[in-house]
């Protein structure tokens, strides 16, 4: 996990270098850096999870928990920054126990699939560089005792870089919860890798 949060910071430092970088400005005339000039996007995503049950967790203590995200998106704008909007199918899978200050956790308990709709909009960017925020709602299939709710709320941190004329590579922190409208909201939380063609 600190291998990841190291190349997070590694792209960021490097793709900036040398490049003009825009912060929450954007003009009609400018290709969203997600997309260049394609209309859609599909992304595969890739996470391993954390323990803990905070907002945000640091890239330490991972368990045996992992996402594995289908992702569709379309290029727009959110107050006139580039943005994307998407649907994704993920699918959680456990496999082992962790001890943890609440007890044990079973991870096999918390395997769900999610349907999600979100919105993912670039806060800094470059040409070929891009880093945003993401909130998103869905629906997971099964109840359990980490989010006790089908009803869930997500938000995305992540860092992308375009690596040739229609891929995206991306790194990501993605958090799941259910707002604190149960009690049982330990939350699902993930760092991971995407892999994006557009067309």
């Amino acid at each position: 996990m600190k291998i990841i949060f190291i190349m997070f910071l590694a792209l960021f430092s490097v793709s900036i270098a040398g490049a003009q970088l825009r912060f929450f400005a954007f003009s009609d005339n400018t290709e969203n850096p997600i997309f260049g000039k394609a209309e859609n996007q599909l992304m595969i995503n890739i996470g391993q999870g954390i323990a803990g049950t905070d907002v945000f967790e640091l890239p330490k203590n991972p368990v045996p928990f992992n996402m594995f995200m289908l992702q569709y998106s379309q290029p727009i704008l959110f107050f006139r920054s580039p943005a994307r909007l998407s649907a994704s199918i993920t699918q959680t899978v456990g496999y082992g126990e962790t001890e943890c200050q609440y007890g044990i956790w079973n991870w096999s308990d918390y395997t769900t699939t999610i349907s999600f709709l979100s919105t993912d909009t670039l806060i800094l960017w470059t040409n070929v560089w891009y880093c945003g925020a993401g909130i998103g709602t869905g629906i997971q299939t099964e109840l359990n005792a980490r989010i006790g709710t089908r009803f869930l709320l997500a938000y995305k941190l992540f860092t992308g870089f375009a690596f040739a004329n229609n891929w995206r590579i991306e790194l990501f922190f993605h958090h799941f919860s259910n707002g604190s409208t149960s009690y049982q909201n330990s939350s699902y939380n993930f760092y991971g890798l995407g892999i994006g063609y557009n067309f």
